[in-house]
């Protein structure tokens, strides 16, 4: 990485990692798109969500008033690794993998923690609200755990877990 820039060492693995799992990224997002939309592609009203959010996200990126900003000089690597990913699967998927791996599918495959709440936004599906008064499930769960000083004044540490109870 001798005199690289970070952005493109970033690229540079998002290349790697496309060369690296192209089969199990198609496999995956075909999977995703059959269970989810029962279709081999997704709505274009969900795409055009993501393509919007991803045009916000990158001019905001470019913003000067950003510059320099911690968070959105690290959202700027996260995208070139984005980039990279999405032009290495350009170079090494087969023609049939192409047929569904395009750049808008992508930067969904990316956020697709995020496409269930989308999904149910664009199907027009009530989100179910919790209370936590009850015994409705939430889609996660987490455990926090304060580990404090033998004094017990103070904390000395955090341990904290997570997990997500999606479909």
């Amino acid at each position: 990485a001798g005199g690289a820039t970070a952005a493109v060492q970033a690229f540079a693995a998002g290349c790697v990692e496309a060369k690296l799992t192209v089969q199990q990224t198609h496999d995956y997002w075909l999977n995703y798109m059959r269970e989810e939309y029962k279709a081999e592609k997704p709505p274009p009203e969900v795409v055009a969500f993501m393509l919007h959010q991803q045009e916000w996200l990158r001019a905001q990126m470019m913003d000067s008033v950003n510059d320099g900003d911690e968070y959105w000089e690290a959202m700027k690597l996260v995208m070139a690794q984005w980039d990279g990913f999405a032009q290495g699967i350009a170079q090494f998927a087969t023609s049939e993998q192409l047929a569904i791996l395009s750049p808008a599918s992508l930067y969904l495959l990316c956020s697709v923690g995020d496409l269930e709440t989308i999904n149910g936004l664009v199907k027009r599906a009530p989100l179910p609200v919790p209370s936590l008064e009850t015994e409705d499930h939430l889609p996660c769960s987490a455990l926090i755990s304060l580990q404090t000083t033998a004094d017990g004044e103070s904390v000395s540490d955090i341990f904290a877990s997570q997990a997500t109870w999606r479909s």
